[in-house]
C-alpha cells in the first residue's frame, strides 16, 4: 500500500512540476510577444523600462527548454507524508 502511495505521489508531483514549468514558458512568452508589440511605438525610456522587466520576468522563468529541472532532494516528515497521502487516497 506505500508503495502504491508513492507511486502516485511521486507522479502527481511530477505533473504539477511540469505543468508548472509550461505555465512560466508560456507567461514569458506571452509578455514578450506582448513587450515585442509594444516597443514598436515606444519612446527611448519606456523601452528602457519593457527591457529591465523582460530581464526581471527571465530572473524568474529563466529557461524556454522543456528539459527536466535537476533533482531536488527533500525529506518530509511523517505527518507531513501521512497528510499527503490521505489528501491523494481516497
Amino acid at each position: 500500500m506505500r508503495a502504491q502511495a508513492k507511486s502516485k505521489l511521486k507522479a502527481v508531483i511530477g505533473q504539477a512540476h511540469r505543468l508548472l514549468r509550461a505555465t512560466a514558458v508560456i507567461t514569458l512568452a506571452t509578455l514578450t510577444t506582448a513587450v515585442a508589440a509594444e516597443t514598436k511605438s515606444q519612446s527611448h525610456d519606456e523601452q528602457k523600462y519593457v527591457e529591465t522587466l523582460l530581464e526581471s520576468a527571465r530572473k524568474y522563468f529563466p529557461g524556454d527548454d522543456t528539459t527536466a529541472a535537476p533533482k531536488r532532494i527533500f525529506r518530509l516528515t511523517r505527518d507531513q507524508i501521512d497528510v499527503t497521502v490521505k489528501f491523494l487516497l481516497p
